[in-house]
């Protein structure tokens, strides 16, 4: 394995299996009385390395302390870089929760932010789902509605011009992907008033999800017909 390191103003890409697998940090702009000559630069690199690499050194024995014993609730991808990045972070004193809860935090917000620069409906369907919470109704009726009031200011690339543009953008992975990382679920059916769209929060885990379908199967069961219905009403 061979990290790489890479310094840019925009993402190179936006594709989500390349977001899902990097670490964005930001670094402010040095001010004229900041900066150095780079020979000044190596020059306090190369008197604070020792005791810089004997700190990495000695941090890295705890970590590896922990490692044996350390049991993830979850692992994001990286899942080897999460494991040891959580037993570095204890080492330091942090909780077990702290290193994937920044790292997935640093993971979905910086990849969201790459993707609204390629896709702007991104950024307009948050802001929609921010104001009406959960919304039901045509494609067409969506379409109006956000080109309306949440269309960025002057042309801009990828912008949908029809319903049936943004129909293919509410199915498009990449788009619904990013907004299952928000919390936002869409769900597209056809009828014949046209396409039906909902769209809204969805916070429930996978565990109450799970729950959920268990509990309506067993209601469907028990409820199969109406004289069930009434045996257990009467009781």
């Amino acid at each position: 394995r061979r990290p790489i390191i890479y310094t840019s103003l925009e993402p190179p890409s936006t594709a989500p299996d390349f977001l899902d697998r990097r670490v964005l940090f930001e670094l402010d702009r040095l001010s004229m009385n900041s900066r150095r000559e780079e020979s000044s630069l190596w020059e306090g690199f190369n008197n604070d390395l020792p005791s810089i690499l004997g700190g990495c050194l000695d941090l890295v024995v705890e970590a590896l302390k922990i490692m044996p014993t350390l049991k993830l609730r979850g692992l994001p991808r990286l899942a080897d870089f999460a494991k040891f990045g959580t037993a570095i972070s204890m080492a330091l004193g942090y909780d077990q929760d702290y290193f994937i809860k920044i790292l997935t935090e640093n993971v979905n917000t910086k990849k969201l932010e790459a993707a609204i620069i390629d896709e702007p409906i991104i950024d307009a369907l948050l802001k929609f789902v921010s104001d009406n919470t959960w919304w039901t109704g045509k494609s067409s009726d969506l379409f109006q509605m956000i080109n309306k009031q949440y269309r960025p200011t002057g042309s801009r690339f990828r912008w949908p011009n029809s319903p049936e543009a943004l129909g293919k953008k509410l199915n498009n992975k990449k788009i619904r992907s990013l907004l299952m990382d928000n919390n936002i679920r869409i769900e597209t059916n056809r009828s014949e008033k046209g396409t039906i769209v909902e769209i809204g929060f969805h916070p429930q885990t996978v565990e109450e999800n799970l729950i959920k379908e268990v509990a309506d199967e067993m209601y469907n069961s028990i409820f199969s017909n109406s004289n069930n219905k009434k045996a257990v009403v009467n009781k």
